[in-house]
């Protein structure tokens, strides 16, 4: 068994390792390291990419959306066009916010509609464009939506 004794060199405790041992230690530990895995290099990875695959995402367009004259809030608006190995396919995505512009929910040209509930989404179902800001926002009646923040 080995006892601790006090190195000269480094003034700390050791279990029978000076630290020119230690040094020699480390140095072969790195060169085999360097060795194995490079220096500085990384590996080399071929990747094919089709230049005609692309994802195309609108800016967000936003709509005020009113009940009875009462402004209850904001929808915004983006179109997301996907071209991969020829086939398109597009789509429209919705973001429902309150008057604090604080997001309430989305929703979908398809109609799939969610609400976030504690940073957790909720799909509700599937709705028409105005049945889902129903749902959302958690109204009644008849909704008016204008273009435009102003």
């Amino acid at each position: 068994m080995r006892t601790p004794h006090k190195s000269s060199i480094s003034g700390s405790l050791a279990f029978g390792i000076t630290s020119s041992g230690l040094m020699v230690r480390f140095a072969a530990l790195t060169i085999l390291l360097i060795g194995l895995f490079g220096c500085g290099q990384t590996p080399k990875k071929e990747m094919s990419s089709n230049s005609n695959d692309k994802t195309m995402v609108t800016e967000q367009s936003y709509s005020r959306v009113y009940n009875a004259d009462e402004l209850m809030g904001y929808v915004g608006h983006r179109n997301i066009s996907v071209n991969v190995g020829g086939t398109s396919s597009n789509m429209a995505t919705y973001s429902v916010y309150n008057k604090a512009f604080e997001l309430l929910g989305t929703y979908d040209d398809a109609g799939n509609t969610r609400v976030f509930r504690r940073d957790k989404p909720i799909l509700l179902g599937v709705f028409s464009p105005e049945d889902s800001l129903r749902q959302i926002m958690g109204i009644e009646g008849r909704l008016r939506v204008t273009d435009g923040l102003r």
